[in-house]
């Protein structure tokens, strides 16, 4: 048995016990510290204490700064009265028939999106590109399915 010895009696008592047979209790500081009267500056937490929340912009707001500003237009009112906005359409739905109008009204350079690419080649790719061109449509011949002919 491991043992302790009690201050007043001096009598030998297990460790597990919390007071001697005398009267002597062992965790009297414990005792002490909760008996302590509580400071009348210290205030006992009760509630969940909550995190400050930052300081958001205000949506409505932004909005109405938004509609005050001008709107800086690039297209004509011809095409801007076609991108009137239709319900349910998405935001890069209206910005790629923007960029498609765009396009549209951009007249091709000539010269440029007509241009053949096989006078860059040489003669030996070009007989290449031949060779592999003759292959795919054997190929394509080979499985596609034509319909029996009646002889």
């Amino acid at each position: 048995m491991i043992a302790k010895s009690c201050p007043k009696c001096e009598l030998q008592v297990a460790v597990a016990l919390k007071a001697c047979k005398c009267g002597h209790a062992f965790f009297s500081a414990r005792r002490g510290a909760d008996a302590l009267p509580a400071a009348e500056d210290i205030r006992r937490r009760t509630g969940r204490v909550r995190r400050s929340q930052p300081q958001f912009y205000d949506s409505q707001h932004y909005q109405k700064q938004k509609k005050k500003s001008p709107k800086k237009r690039t297209l004509s009112n011809a095409i801007d009265r076609g991108l009137k906005k239709e319900k349910g359409e998405s935001a890069t739905a209206r910005a790629r028939r923007r960029r498609a109008l765009r396009r549209a009204a951009r007249s091709p350079a000539v010269g440029e999106r007509t241009r053949d690419p096989t006078p860059q080649l040489r003669p030996a790719q070009i007989a290449r590109c031949r060779l592999i061109l003759q292959e795919i449509n054997r190929k394509m011949r080979a499985v596609t399915w034509r319909p029996p002919t009646d002889v």
